[in-house]
């Protein structure tokens, strides 16, 4: 069954569904049955009303009109008036698998905030990840592969059709993707796509029900929003948690109603002069307000300017392991070409006391070798075998030079980027001539 992605009125049917203004959402009608069906492979991932109850409640509606029809929650179990008791938690049964979308990415019913500096391609990255969903092919060469094949609902509400159209088709070209996947659903209507305004929640929600509907055999959807400042438009802020809380609401339905999983892309706010490094959460735009929300959270930034890589930092991830960082490298022959995506090996942050770890063992072994001194082949080694990274070594081995801990020498005994590291004696720490030392 289609269900029209319009503005509907209240109580207005389509089919066995109709609508409800109050809550903004389709609801079953005439018989205890699902807006979308229970699947064997996809067992809860359904959205259910109970429509009896909801019969009821408006065959027991105070005749005042002080109290509206279909609140399920102020109806008793027994049917008398009364709050409904909340419904705890069954913590008997087993463990269930950690339930994994796309690995290194999603978890199913993930709520992601995606963040990115504009024109540095968190789109073109999304895209790529919306497709491989729909497809169930990895978003770029050597990436993961994603569990199942998702209804995919892309919404556009920044670039445009022309843009968005270009970006999804260079995309497909480099995936070897002949036609669009068949469960992916590309809209682009900026300011129509709103998370603000009744009828772009009321367009949103009804778009998510007929696609969902339309491949309930695929499992729950995934919804992208892009972006998320654009579908907030018409707030007074974005950083006002009373004014951002019922749009979160809307997207918790979701998740919770439909087992759907919701991507949105956001940006950073600008760094200070002083900031530098890794990304934080601090560096979110309206950090407090948005990404206590989201159970995941990521970084895309550009290693260096100009380069043709987006490293990704996962700054939260709520419920599982994570990749602190993971690097994917762009490719284009031109404007009109195929874009192409792989990953790279990326650098990781440090463990929290290795570095200092790594100096005082290479210390320890230089000082060992005695006069003899430790090549770097043999440092290296060392360091491998002591689970010290490559990186990590390097950055301590370049420290302790620093602080005059060891020096490097050639045969002759000269000071040089030679191969040999040696204890320095304290006599050498401060060179004749210069007042400079530790």
């Amino acid at each position: 069954m289609h269900i029209d992605p319009r503005v509907a009125r209240d109580g207005e049917r389509v089919g066995d569904l109709v609508w409800n203004d109050r809550d903004a959402r389709w609801d079953p009608v005439n018989e205890p049955a699902r807006a979308i069906r229970r699947s064997d492979d996809c067992p809860g991932w359904v959205l259910e009303a109970d429509v009896a109850l909801n019969a009821q409640l408006v065959a027991e509606a105070p005749p005042n009109g002080s109290a509206p029809a279909r609140m399920p929650h102020l109806a008793a179990p027994n049917g008398e008036s009364g709050a409904r008791p909340l419904v705890g938690l069954d913590l008997d049964h087993d463990l269930e698998p950690l339930p994994v979308l796309l690995d290194g990415l999603f978890l199913e019913r993930d709520l992601g905030l995606f963040c990115g500096t504009t024109g540095e391609g968190k789109t073109t990255m999304l895209a790529a990840v919306a497709l491989g969903l729909a497809s169930r092919r990895a978003p770029w060469v050597g990436g993961p592969v994603p569990e199942r094949v998702a209804p995919v609902i892309y919404l556009d509400a920044e670039m445009g059709p022309h843009a968005t159209t270009r970006t999804f088709k260079r995309l497909m070209v480099a995936m070897g993707l002949d036609r669009k996947p068949e469960a992916l659903l590309v809209v682009s209507a900026p300011g129509e796509v709103s998370l603000v305004s009744p009828e772009g929640v009321q367009r949103i929600e009804a778009t998510l029900l007929d696609w969902t509907q339309r491949h309930q055999g695929l499992g729950p959807p995934v919804l992208f929003l892009d972006t998320l400042s654009a579908v907030l438009a018409g707030l007074e802020s974005f950083n006002d948690a009373a004014l951002v809380e019922p749009v979160y609401r809307r997207l918790f339905g979701w998740r919770d109603r439909l087992a759907c999983t919701i991507a949105l892309s956001h940006h950073p706010r600008k760094r200070g002069r002083w900031e530098s490094g890794a990304p934080t959460l601090d560096q979110v735009r309206d950090t407090s307000t948005h990404v206590g929300k989201a159970s995941v959270v990521w970084f895309a930034e550009k290693p260096a300017r100009g380069a043709s890589c987006l490293d990704i930092h996962t700054l939260k991830h709520r419920g599982r392991d994570a990749i602190p960082v993971q690097r994917i490298a762009y490719r284009s022959e031109g404007n009109d070409a195929a874009i192409h995506l792989s990953g790279e090996e990326a650098p990781q942050p440090e463990i929290e006391g290795e570095l200092e770890r790594a100096e005082k063992s290479l210390a320890d072994f230089v000082r060992l070798r005695g006069a003899g001194g430790a090549r770097r082949a043999e440092l290296l080694a060392f360091a491998d075998a002591e689970r010290i990274r490559e990186r990590t070594a390097k950055r301590a081995l370049a420290a302790l030079l620093g602080l005059g801990v060891v020096t490097q020498k050639t045969g002759d005994g000269k000071t040089h980027r030679g191969q040999c590291w040696l204890t320095r004696p304290r006599s050498d720490l401060f060179e004749e001539g210069t007042d400079d030392g530790l």
